[in-house]
């Protein structure tokens, strides 16, 4: 059975995550994409590399105080002595401006889903926009997202300036017992 745990390092390995990677989150809950992402980007570094990628070579966005909380104290425990994760709004543009200046080549995103004024994709726009030209973004979202005419208008969108890469659904289990048949887009 698949877990979410085996969800964020296949999406590392997806997004060929390694020690000169510059990965953001936008929307990093408790952390556990950056986590991941760590701990492939540690393996095979000196201990000057180390010191880089705690320090500048992870970020995470999130606007719930206790999922916040959760996600600094994930990447203290797993030895990040400097948790870049602000706590706000990823739409925020002082948050993104800072975001684009770091010259981030990989992004995941999980976003919420089913809110009122904003879709899944409308996310994975501004993840994107972060994102330097030539890297890779990783999102999992509602299948409803990726197929259908509901959410065309951003599709359309998105693929004026993005190139997508594949697409392929994940097990209806994975985020048991929510039950959201969700896909991951590359």
């Amino acid at each position: 059975m698949l877990t979410p745990q085996h969800l964020t390092e296949f999406m590392c390995e997806l997004a060929v995550v390694n020690k000169n990677s510059r990965v953001v989150d936008i929307c990093c809950g408790g952390g556990s994409f950056l986590v991941s992402a760590m701990i492939k980007m540690f393996r095979g570094a000196n201990q000057e590399e180390i010191l880089r990628i705690k320090q500048d070579g992870l970020y995470g966005v999130e606007l719930d105080v206790e999922l916040f909380t959760l996600a600094i104290a994930n990447m203290i425990i797993r030895r990040d002595g400097k948790s870049n994760i602000y706590h706000g709004d990823c739409f925020n543009e002082k948050i993104g401006k800072e975001l684009k200046n770091k010259n981030i080549n990989i992004v995941f995103i999980n976003p919420p889903y089913a809110q009122k004024d904003i879709c899944e994709l409308e996310f994975v726009e501004k993840m994107l926009d972060i994102l330097t030209i030539g890297g890779i973004g990783v999102a999992v979202v509602p299948m409803s997202s990726a197929i259908g005419t509901k959410f065309k208008y951003v599709r359309e969108r998105l693929m004026e300036h993005n190139k997508l890469l594949s697409v392929f659904s994940m097990t209806d289990d994975i985020f048991y017992p929510t039950g959201t048949n969700t896909c991951v887009m590359v």
